[in-house]
């Protein structure tokens, strides 16, 4: 049995009773875990633990089968949430940017990369950040060219380079006009586009 703490990308229904639970580890890999029965079972994965956000431990075996996406497909055995951000769920546009952030990290990580952990801090303070801001623009900007950097695709002549010296939790404090802000945000959207359909 393998234990580990994992933030939840995505499920998808399996059958009757099961979800296939996408997650990312602490160490930035990509895990594909089925969860028997999660459907029907409220004791083993009961009080919406295996929503996406959550930030949970886990425990799991491992197997030798692959999903659709060529991932391997372990058997979840159990799971306890640690954080669920459970601001973002009342609040529309927290929630629909907390599920951009998932969906483009579930985009570029990918099975069994070691020593990623770098992507798996930027998705957790992002959603940390995105609880109690008021700056959902900047804070979205600020984590796509965080993530760029972090893929190695961030030439330093794109604009915005310079905000990379601020943390996600300080972004706040990024005192910038909004036309100069708006053009950063173009730029930088082509480049994760084109980077994430490449």
């Amino acid at each position: 049995m393998i234990k580990d703490r994992a933030i939840i990308l995505k499920t998808v229904k399996h059958g009757e009773s099961n979800l296939i639970v996408q997650c990312l580890s602490r160490n930035g890999s990509r895990l594909s875990l089925m969860a028997k029965g999660a459907l029907k079972s409220r004791r083993r994965f009961g009080g919406g633990v295996l929503e996406p956000l959550n930030y949970i431990q886990l425990a799991y075996k491992e197997s030798n089968k692959k999903n659709d996406d060529q991932d391997l497909l372990h058997w979840l055995e159990e799971a306890q949430i640690l954080e669920d951000f459970a601001s973002l769920r009342s609040d529309y546009d927290r929630l629909e940017l907390g599920f951009y952030f998932l969906q483009v990290v579930s985009k570029i990580s990918l099975e069994g990369t070691p020593d990623n952990n770098e992507v798996f801090d930027l998705l957790g303070n992002a959603l940390k950040s995105l609880q109690s801001t008021s700056h959902l623009g900047l804070l979205r900007t600020l984590f796509e060219l965080k993530l760029l950097f972090q893929q190695g695709v961030l030439s330093s002549e794109v604009e915005g380079y310079h905000l990379l010296k601020y943390p996600l939790k300080s972004h706040a404090e990024i005192n910038i006009d909004e036309g100069d802000l708006l053009i950063i945000r173009r730029e930088v959207n082509q480049l994760l586009e084109s980077y994430l359909h490449a």
